[in-house]
């Protein structure tokens, strides 16, 4: 029963799973340009507007927002929407 306990079901001694720095860089390189690294990292809205900047101005005005959020995840300088720290190794 240790996974079972009076709160709901569910076990609350969890600790939350911390996302990939390597997950996050790659896909910041290969997909960045349609926002799909923003998405991971849980900035939900600024996926979107970086998806749309991309389709809007077929790409021209992305690709600085692209460049700048590969060098800030590569620096370590960007982690999750929760101030989660991004695993590394």
């Amino acid at each position: 029963m240790s996974d079972f306990n009076s709160n709901n079901g569910f076990n609350q001694n969890f600790a939350p799973v911390q996302k990939s720095f390597t997950t996050a860089v790659l896909l910041s390189v290969f997909l960045g340009w349609l926002g799909v690294d923003r998405f991971y990292l849980g900035f939900t809205l600024l996926g979107v507007l970086k998806l749309a900047a991309t389709l809007l101005s077929l790409g021209t005005l992305a690709w600085i927002w692209w460049i700048v959020d590969i060098i800030l995840i590569a620096t370590g300088k960007l982690n999750e929407s929760n101030g989660t720290l991004l695993r590394r190794g």
